[in-house]
């Protein structure tokens, strides 16, 4: 699951996660896909731009990162439930005697890479089912992965993939409230504006790689929780279970709100187009005033 991020994965994810087939680490984003450090740039090290020193670097990197999830970073909840401590060491050690013969990195081709590094994801995905009696699916969710089709092809497998959807003028003026986030609204704005550029870069690929994709606007959840509920249970296969009762709204309008007009005129002349090609009314400042 994943999403240009203040756009409602993390609700999905928390009523997704309650269903009985479906596992995951509950608040946490793992991370270690895509983002910086993660396989993707690891790979790109020991693959494409191998040196022994670089090598060195980035496998030190590697396993901070996964010390950092393992341990409560990134301002997450520990990586926890039964065996998972263990678990992670024993995945990373396996991954890294692939990788890195006796600690040391060597160059290596992306055929022998990918099925190690994919090896590795199977590994951590079976500790967070074991966790779980009875499930049958993992949830994960690192907003930005989806901008990454290619590297969850080769990392994940065939992924089931979710992209959620939010007004994008919601998603910057929640942006900016957010301490880690961009500190005026027109930098929120073209925060926002970039990640739909290369969304609509990639988005053709998850086909041509044949990965399942969907895309559900949280607004509609809202609007119709039983509806959207059932429909998205049943394309992922899962046995019905009402999962969205206690959508609300209020949130998605509540940053909206509190904005002035001049502030909603900005939105509007910055993200007005892109809203209205993601389906959303093109103005915001005339619907409030």
């Amino acid at each position: 699951m994943g999403g240009p991020g203040r756009s409602g994965t993390t609700y999905l994810a928390a009523a997704l996660g309650s269903h009985p087939a479906v596992a995951s680490f509950k608040d946490v984003e793992l991370k270690f896909l895509f983002e910086r450090d993660g396989l993707v740039d690891l790979g790109w090290i020991l693959c494409e731009s191998f040196s022994p020193n670089r090598a060195r670097v980035a496998l030190t990197r590697f396993r901070t990162l996964m010390n950092q999830l393992r341990n409560g970073g990134f301002d997450q909840p520990l990586l926890a439930g039964p065996g998972v401590y263990s678990g992670v060491n024993v995945a990373l050690q396996r991954f890294f005697d692939v990788i890195a013969p006796q600690g040391i990195g060597r160059p290596m081709e992306y055929p022998t890479y990918y099925p190690a590094a994919r090896r590795f994801f199977a590994d951590i995905v079976s500790l967070g089912i074991s966790c779980k009696a009875g499930s049958t699916h993992f949830l994960e969710k690192t907003p930005h992965n989806l901008l990454a089709p290619k590297a969850l092809a080769d990392f994940v497998g065939d992924p089931y993939c979710l992209h959620v959807i939010r007004d994008p003028r919601g998603t910057a003026a929640s942006l900016v409230s957010q301490s880690w986030g961009p500190d005026t609204l027109s930098q929120a704005a073209a925060w926002v504006q970039s990640y739909y550029d290369r969304w609509f870069q990639v988005r053709g690929t998850y086909a041509d790689l044949g990965l399942a994709l969907s895309e559900v606007k949280i607004e509609d959840i809202v609007r119709s929780p039983q509806g959207r509920n059932d429909r998205l249970l049943g394309e992922l296969g899962l046995s019905p279970e009402m999962l969205f009762h206690d959508a609300d709204g209020g949130q998605l309008t509540a940053g909206r709100s509190r904005l002035e007009h001049e502030d909603l005129a900005l939105l509007d002349n910055k993200l007005g187009a892109l809203s209205e090609r993601l389906g959303y009314p093109a103005a915001w400042a005339t619907q409030m005033h």
